[in-house]
């Protein structure tokens, strides 16, 4: 009897089997633990790239004129739907919650993302691991303005200036895309200052004409107004307007063959978008332009500006619809270099976007342009500045009721801040 109970408590071979059965339960669930932990460290991971995204391209859009918080928000939902996984962007009791809060002062964009997901085990251990929940900040560090833009890559003196003339941009940064050497050539009595001056080449001129210095070998711009859609264009409401009276109103529509102003003819404009179609804006002798909220679409190759030495220009842009922020429009179908002159003593007040993409703008006599408008850019495929011009760029935004199209203003630039 002793000899078998001494046998029975030295075998150990059932032993295992119930030591095992028992332990497989925790190695079961300690796997299942470490299965559950590295998914929930990949979601945090993954949504916290997706956070991070979408507060750096949020609040990038609050610089942007116009756009609204509703706006803002409902780019940044969809931004986190398309970049997060499908798991976790379906909706539900198991799915993603995206809140995004813009601060006060529109300068800091923050984004919570909340994951709803019950993991096997996890949960158990530690209650606090779910939800999964995320936050990125991000703040918009003013950059500035871009304001005086030559958009032509190639060819020297695509900003170019001569004589005594002189273009003051003082809160903003002047850029031409041109990588050739001479891509600015300034006289050594000009003078040109900006809060910063780019090209993608090079510059000719004594460093007493610039204030700063040029930057060279710089990034070309990309141009500002590329996707804003052009106007459409109705029928004639004139054919060769030729207006010679003392007075005159005139309402927007297509003018076929253009409008020629002279003598001391003055031209008040309705608010509203004008086309003028296969001949000039021509302003001559004494005659004055004036017109609120409104903006000139040229197409058609004879369609140009032709402002004279004795006339008077007094215009701001629209503050809505397709030319929203836009004095002067060129079709961006017509030929390059076609040359737009301004040569007006008075047309201070031109508040707006000067917008030539392939075309030329030519300022030339003694011109001076921009002093009374609160802001105005120019952006063109080439720039020439003749002998005495006066340009002032000025960047008084808040000030204006015409809203500052996407690009001019600065936009900021974003950084993570948590």
């Amino acid at each position: 009897m002793i000899t078998a109970s001494r046998m029975f408590s030295r075998d150990i071979r059932g032993n295992f089997a119930v030591m095992s059965a028992i332990l497989l339960v925790p190695i079961m669930g300690m796997a299942g633990l470490a299965v559950d932990l590295t998914t929930i460290y990949y979601e945090k991971s993954g949504l916290q790239q997706v956070a991070d995204s979408a507060a750096l391209a949020g609040v990038s859009e609050l610089g942007v004129a116009g756009r609204t918080d509703s706006e803002i928000h409902a780019s940044i939902k969809s931004f986190v739907s398309s970049n997060a996984s499908a798991s976790d962007a379906s909706s539900g009791e198991s799915g993603l919650t995206i809140n995004a809060e813009i601060s006060m002062d529109r300068t800091t964009l923050t984004v919570d993302l909340t994951y709803r997901w019950s993991p096997f085990f996890a949960h158990y251990l530690n209650g606090d691991l779910m939800p999964i929940k995320v936050r990125s900040m991000a703040k918009l560090a003013q950059a500035e303005p871009s304001c005086v833009i030559a958009l032509n890559k190639k060819g020297a003196g695509q900003f170019s200036m001569s004589g005594r003339a002189s273009l003051h941009a003082d809160e903003c940064a002047i850029h031409v895309n041109s990588n050739a050497a001479d891509a600015i050539k300034v006289d050594k009595l000009a003078q040109v200052s900006g809060a910063n001056i780019y090209t993608a080449g090079g510059y000719v001129g004594k460093s007493a004409v610039f204030q700063p210095m040029p930057t060279t070998d710089s990034p070309t711009l990309i141009d500002p107004l590329a996707d804003r859609a052009p106007p459409s264009i109705g029928n004639c409401v004139s054919k060769r307007f030729r207006l010679t009276r003392k007075i005159m109103i005139l309402r927007p529509g297509t003018y076929c063959g253009g409008i020629e102003v002279s003598g001391n003819t003055h031209v008040f404009l309705r608010p509203g978008i004008y086309i003028i179609k296969d001949g000039p804006l021509a302003l001559k002798g004494a005659s004055s332009l004036l017109g609120r909220n409104v903006g000139f679409y040229f197409t058609g190759e004879e369609a140009v500006a032709e402002i004279g030495v004795e006339s008077t220009v007094k215009l701001t842009a629209p503050k809505s619809g397709p030319m929203a922020g836009i004095l002067f429009f060129e079709d961006r179908k017509s030929k390059p270099g076609r040359q737009f002159a301004i040569r007006s003593k008075n047309a201070q007040l031109m508040e707006g976007a000067i917008y030539l993409q392939k075309g030329k703008l030519f300022v030339d006599k003694e011109s001076k342009v921009g002093q009374a408008a609160h802001w105005t850019a120019i952006i063109a495929g080439e720039i020439e500045i003749g002998e005495g011009p006066n340009i002032r760029i000025n960047t008084d935004y808040a000030g204006s009721d015409v809203p500052v199209p996407v690009g001019i203003a600065s936009t900021g630039a974003a950084r993570l801040v948590q």
